[in-house]
C-alpha cells in the first residue's frame, strides 16, 4: 500500500512522516527516529545541534543510518544570499564530513525551495558509504545523511529519505 506524501510523492505504507516543527521541517522516515541535541562551542559562538535518527540492523553487517541535523548560527555569522561565503561555507562542509581515510565520490550543487545547498557522496573504512545533502536556509543549517555499507549503499531507501526532506511553513 502507497501513501501520498505530497502532490509529487508517494510512500509505503510501512515509511511515516516525521515532523519537526521546531526545525521547520518533514522527512519521510521507514521507523521510530530518535532525537538528541548538543550543545557545540564554536568560534562564532555557542551552538544547539539538533540532531534525529533512525538505525536499522545496527548488530548487523548491513547497518543503515538515516539521519537529519540542523542548527541556527548566530546573524549575520553565515546567510544563505551571500555567494562567496556559501562557497567557501559548502567546500568546509564537505570536506569536513569526510572521515580519516575517506574519499569523496561526487558532489553537486543542490537547492531547496530556492535556497542553496550540496549533495555528495563518500566512502571509507570497509565499505562504508555516506550520502549526504546539505542546505542553508537564511542563517539555519540542515544536514541530511544515510550511512550504509556498500551492500546497501545503492537502496531506493536512503535516496527516498534524503529526497524527502521537506520545509514546514513560510521561511523568512
Amino acid at each position: 500500500m502507497w501513501l501520498l506524501f505530497s502532490a509529487t510523492f508517494l510512500i509505503p505504507a510501512d515509511w511515516t512522516v516525521f515532523k519537526s516543527n521546531e526545525g521547520q521541517f518533514s522527512i519521510l522516515t521507514p521507523g521510530d527516529i530518535i532525537q538528541d541535541v548538543r550543545t557545540i562551542e564554536t568560534d562564532i559562538g555557542t551552538i544547539d545541534y539538533f540532531s534525529y535518527y533512525h538505525a536499522e540492523n545496527l548488530e548487523k553487517e548491513d547497518k543503515t543510518i538515516f539521519s537529519v541535523s540542523y542548527c541556527e548560527y548566530p546573524l549575520h555569522s553565515v546567510h544563505s544570499d551571500s555567494t562567496d561565503m556559501l562557497l567557501e561555507f559548502f567546500a568546509t562542509t564537505v570536506s569536513q564530513s569526510i572521515p580519516e581515510g575517506g574519499k569523496l565520490i561526487y558532489k553537486s550543487p543542490e537547492q531547496i525551495e530556492g535556497f542553496p545547498g550540496r549533495l555528495w557522496r563518500t566512502s571509507y573504512g570497509d565499505n562504508k558509504i555516506v550520502k549526504s545533502k546539505a542546505f542553508l536556509v537564511n542563517n539555519r543549517f540542515y544536514l541530511i545523511q544515510v550511512f550504509s555499507n556498500n551492500k546497501r549503499a545503492n537502496r531506493r531507501d536512503g535516496d527516498k529519505f534524503l529526497d524527502s526532506f521537506r520545509l514546514l511553513g513560510k521561511v523568512d
